[in-house]
Order: structure tokens, then sequence, then C-alpha cells
């Protein structure tokens, strides 16, 4: 039963973050697009660096936990 809480647990954390993953990939995205960035430099640099970090983080993970990498 714990173990599948926890796998449920991991699951759904995935999920949220692959979804903010996506939602902030987006939004730079569209505020390169439309300018809304170039008025906000330090906001720009902070999602990048942050989709930067995680995208790193998730393929070490990745090629930790998959021996085939």
């Amino acid at each position: 039963m714990r173990r599948s809480i926890l796998l449920l647990l991991m699951i759904t954390a995935s999920l949220l973050s692959f979804g903010w993953y996506c939602e902030t990939l987006i939004g730079l995205v569209m505020g390169l697009k439309t300018g809304v960035d170039e008025l906000n430099h330090l906001a720009a640099i902070v999602k990048s660096v942050a989709l930067l970090a995680y995208t790193y983080f998730a393929l070490q993970f990745i090629k930790n936990k998959i021996n085939f990498l």
C-alpha cells in the first residue's frame, strides 16, 4: 500500500513538473515573440536559467536511472 501511494505521488509530481516546464517554455517563447521580455531582461534571464537547470537535472536523473543512455 505504501509503495503504491509513493508511486502515485511520484507520477503526480512528475506530471506537475512537466506541466510547469511546458508552461514556462511557452511563456518564454511568447514573451520573446511579443517583445514583453525585451522590457524586463531579468525575468527572461531567470526563466531561461530555470529551464536550463530543470532540463539539466532531469537529464542527469534519467541518465542515472536508465543504464543504456
